[in-house]
């Protein structure tokens, strides 16, 4: 799993590929829900970070589970 975040590009960031577009389909509406209640970008940027965090480490289980 580490192997895949070092590869991980800008323009991914941008294009939202692979695991970053399935995170983005999870959290996006959230984000919008924050913003609308008037939360900092400091809170959004919290709760980003800490759901992205979890996000790749439930990730990288399920890629070791699946290794033989």
């Amino acid at each position: 799993m580490q192997e895949q975040l070092i590869v991980i590009t800008f323009e991914d960031v941008l294009e939202s590929k692979a695991l970053l577009k399935e995170f983005e389909n999870i959290y996006l509406s959230k984000v919008f829900d924050l913003l609308q209640l008037q939360k900092s970008n400091e809170e959004v940027e919290i709760y980003l970070i800490t759901h992205l965090a979890d996000f790749y480490h439930k990730k990288s289980h399920q890629i070791q589970n699946l290794s033989p």
